[in-house]
């Protein structure tokens, strides 16, 4: 998701550039997530290394917006609400972890 909040930004930061067309990231397909699991992160030296899977998604022409006279399409509107929506499936997808991760806990006998 993070991926996606920096191509949000690098679009509005461009809502002015001569030229510029709006960059997303294609939604995934059904199945989508099964198929690629997230992989694991290296934070600490000490960590065992592995096979780094690289990013499954795949950046797209936003072509939703109108073509502005100097070829700029970029609308700011549409820009703000992906950000909105992006940010709600963050929020979901952390308390649904937190959920989950406290009902694991609980079954394993912790508090």
């Amino acid at each position: 998701m993070s991926e996606r909040q920096g191509i949000i930004a690098k679009n509005i930061a461009n809502a002015n550039t001569p030229g510029y067309v709006a960059r997303d990231i294609e939604a995934p397909r059904s199945g989508h997530a099964r198929k690629h699991r997230l992989g694991m992160v290296r934070t600490s030296s000490m960590h065992m290394s592995g096979n780094m899977p690289s990013s499954s998604s795949r950046l797209i022409d936003d072509t939703t917006a109108e073509l502005k006279p100097n070829g700029n399409q970029v609308d700011l509107v549409h820009e703000v609400d992906k950000a909105s929506q992006t940010n709600l499936d963050y929020n979901l997808t952390t308390n649904l972890y937190k959920k989950m991760s406290g009902m694991m806990k609980k079954a394993a006998g912790g508090q």
